[in-house]
C-alpha cells in the first residue's frame, strides 16, 4: 500500500522576531504528548466528508468565508481537516475501502436553501405515491407531495480512506447524487458482483470492502459551455493484496461497518449544503 502514495513533506517554518524557536524540538513535543493530551471521543469529532470542489464551491471563492487557500475546481476536499488533494487520476491521492453502502433520500427546502431531514429507502415519506418528478430548467427534480420539499436520492458510502501521504486510513463519508449517480451505480455493480473462493472450490459473494477503489475526478461540459466535475473510479486491488496490513484493515472496516449499522455514526447534512 505504501507504494501507491508519495508523501509531500515540504514545510516552510514561520519565524517571528529576531529569534526563532529552534530550541523546541519535535522530540520534546513527542514526550509532552504522553501527558499533555486530552482524550476526545469519536462523537465529539466532525465526521469527515470527501467531495469534489466545483466552480461554485465556497472553498474556491476568495470572497467567501469558507475560502481555502490554493483551492481550485476539481480538487478533492476533506471537510473535516480542510485539506486539499489533486483530483486527477494520475496523482492517485484517494483510495477507499467501502465499509457500508446506505442509500437514503435527503429532504431539502426548495432551491437547496436548507436541510430538512433524511429518510430511509422504503419509508412512508418516499413511497412512490408521495413523490412527484418534475423537470425544471432541464433538471429532473423530485418533490414530496406531503411537504412540497425536494427529495434527493443519495448514495451514501461509509469508507476507510487512504489519503496521499497518510500512514493510516481515516473514516469518511462519501455521498453521490445527481450527476454522480452513474458512477455510484457502477461502483455498486462492482462490489455487488464480487466473488471470492471459499476454500472448497466454490465462489461466494464477497464482503463490500473486498476491493480498494481509487477515486478521481472527471471533467464534464455541456453544449451551453457549462462545466463541472464528477466522480470516477478504478478498482485497484483486493484487500488481501494490501501487504501485511490486510488483516488490520479488515478489522477496521468491520468495526466501522458495525458502528454505522448500530446508528452510532452521524453525518450532518446541514454542514454539507454548499
Amino acid at each position: 500500500m505504501k507504494t501507491m502514495f508519495s508523501k509531500n513533506k515540504s514545510i516552510v517554518p514561520k519565524q517571528s522576531g529576531a529569534v526563532a524557536n529552534s530550541a523546541l524540538a519535535t522530540a520534546d513535543l513527542a514526550k509532552l504528548g504522553q501527558t499533555a493530551r486530552d482524550k476526545v471521543a469519536k462523537e465529539d469529532l466532525p465526521r469527515a466528508s470527501i467531495r469534489i470542489l466545483q466552480k461554485g464551491s465556497p472553498q474556491v471563492d476568495k470572497k467567501h468565508g469558507k475560502y481555502v487557500e490554493g483551492a481550485e475546481p476539481g480538487m478533492i476536499f476533506n471537510t473535516s481537516t480542510r485539506e486539499l488533494y489533486d483530483g486527477a487520476q494520475d496523482k492517485e491521492q484517494l483510495v477507499i475501502l467501502i465499509c457500508k453502502y446506505w442509500p437514503k433520500y435527503i429532504e431539502w427546502l426548495p432551491g437547496r436553501k436548507g436541510f430538512v431531514g433524511e429518510h430511509e429507502i422504503g419509508s412512508d415519506a418516499v413511497l412512490p405515491q408521495n413523490l412527484e418528478t418534475v423537470i425544471e430548467d432541464g433538471k429532473t427534480l423530485i418533490y414530496s407531495r406531503l411537504t412540497g420539499n425536494i427529495m434527493s436520492k443519495t448514495a451514501i458510502y461509509h469508507c476507510l480512506a487512504f489519503m496521499s501521504g497518510a500512514d493510516e486510513p481515516i473514516e469518511v463519508v462519501l455521498d453521490m447524487t445527481s450527476t454522480n449517480w452513474t458512477t455510484a451505480k457502477l461502483i455498486n455493480s462492482h462490489f455487488q458482483n464480487a466473488k471470492v473462493p471459499d476454500g472448497q472450490g466454490n465462489l461466494v459473494p464477497a464482503p463490500t470492502f473486498t476491493w480498494a477503489y481509487q477515486l478521481f475526478h472527471e471533467y464534464r461540459e455541456n453544449d451551453k459551455a457549462q462545466s463541472w466535475y464528477v466522480w470516477n473510479f478504478k478498482p485497484l486491488m483486493k484487500i488481501t493484496e494490501m501487504s501485511e496490513n490486510a488483516v488490520k484493515y479488515v478489522h477496521q472496516a468491520l468495526a466501522y461497518r458495525n458502528l454505522v449499522e448500530e446508528g452510532s455514526v452521524d453525518f450532518d447534512y446541514r454542514s454539507e449544503q454548499e
